[in-house]
């Protein structure tokens, strides 16, 4: 594995790339050939870094809810007034009590 997965053909890169084709084209049935030869590496890059198609789109939902996540936490933060020392308060409250029962993702747990 080129630089522990951040190399061009590693898998954060492969991950990255799929993601932007995915976004572009869709998922539809997309075999994992097809989307190797579409984003320049072999299928059997994807299936040593994802395991199978599903572990694939699995971390391509996660990719993206991820930096979904993080642009809503960065966007609440600049809506929200500077140094309004309440709203910070029940924030982390909110955090602390959530973050337990919820795990870190914010979605209860079953």
């Amino acid at each position: 594995m080129t630089d522990q997965g951040r190399g061009p053909g590693g898998r954060a890169a492969l991950l990255q790339r799929a993601v932007d084709h995915f976004a572009e084209h869709g998922i539809g049935d997309t075999s994992l050939r097809a989307l190797a030869e579409s984003i320049g590496t072999s299928h059997r890059m994807l299936l040593y870094h994802f395991g199978s198609r599903e572990g694939l789109l699995a971390a391509v939902v996660e990719h993206v809810e991820v930096a979904a996540r993080a642009n809503l936490a960065e966007q609440r933060a600049d809506a929200e007034p500077a140094g309004d020392p309440v709203a910070r308060t029940v924030r982390e409250y909110a955090q602390a009590v959530v973050a337990p029962r919820t795990g870190s993702r914010g979605v209860a747990s079953t």
